[in-house]
């Protein structure tokens, strides 16, 4: 697959997309695969890295998701890239590309992957949540029997159980809200923050369909997709200093945030000797 080609599957995975350049280095990298410049909208593959077009296309994709995550209504605001809404973006453009035929998802498509994540998802992850769902019954009787006895139940997890009292809230809502368990115990603390029935239910759908954990908390948050913002290709300088002044702003917040701290700190100081020299 050449240069053209790739650029062409990527733009059937998202037609409105931004212009950008996508260029072949024609070399190989011990260190990346690929690439994106945001200044320049520029997707660099090291296309001697890969052994298939199966592998460059992930990477393509990888990087273009990148593009649109820069491009988007809510692009990254520091060199961190890989949040929670890109892993989400670059998900659904995986998913697109499998329904065109434009990508195998080698996960699903290989018997031995087939083999393996049946075995897991049927004796680990399924019996994980369910025996967490249940243990959350348990301690429910526990939350009875220290009514009963009239003493605190933060204590017995504490003291006695010694577990976290953020995962014993998770597993006493699983069963009270009668959280599916078949994807285990993150995705029943995930549901457990899911009030709502109804979207309970429509989250344990899409989660059967297919829908990876980033994609299902951009559904919860209400933005399952950044809207794209068309705009002409930047100029270079301009968008590197831009990036660079989003860093630094970020910077100087937390440079505030940790100056207001030392000065309450040195106030609190101050209060101490103050009332011990008045009480000395």
């Amino acid at each position: 697959m050449n240069q053209d080609q790739t650029k062409s599957l990527l733009l059937q995975l998202e037609p409105q997309a931004p212009d950008f350049q996508l260029v072949f280095s024609g070399k190989a990298s011990r260190k990346v695969n690929g690439l994106y410049k945001p200044e320049t909208r520029e997707i660099l593959l090291h296309n001697k890295n890969f052994t298939s077009d199966e592998e460059l296309v992930y990477t393509a994709i990888h990087e273009f998701a990148h593009h649109l995550h820069f491009c988007s209504s809510v692009r990254p605001t520091t060199i961190r890239s890989h949040t929670s809404v890109y892993w989400s973006l670059f998900h659904r453009l995986l998913a697109k590309a499998e329904e065109k035929g434009l990508y195998r998802n080698v996960f699903l498509s290989e018997p031995e992957f087939q083999k393996l994540t049946e075995e897991i998802q049927t004796r680990y992850l399924a019996q994980n949540g369910q025996l967490m769902k249940d243990f959350g019954q348990r301690l429910l009787q526990a939350v009875q029997l220290c009514g009963k006895y009239h003493v605190r139940f933060e204590d017995y997890m504490d003291r006695v159980l010694c577990i976290p009292r953020a995962t014993a809230k998770t597993v006493m809502a699983s069963f009270a809200q009668d959280v599916t368990p078949d994807f285990g115990f993150d995705h029943l603390r995930m549901m457990t923050s899911v009030k709502d029935p109804g979207v309970r239910q429509d989250m344990e759908h899409k989660r059967r369909e297919g829908y990876s954990p980033e994609m299902l908390r951009q559904e919860l948050k209400g933005d399952p997709l950044p809207a794209i913002e068309p705009s002409p290709m930047p100029d270079p300088v301009e968008a590197k200093v831009d990036l660079l002044e989003r860093s630094r702003d970020q910077l100087r917040k937390k440079i505030e945030d940790w100056t207001k701290k030392l000065e309450d700190l040195d106030q609190k100081i101050e209060a101490l000797r103050n009332d011990e020299a008045e009480h000395g």
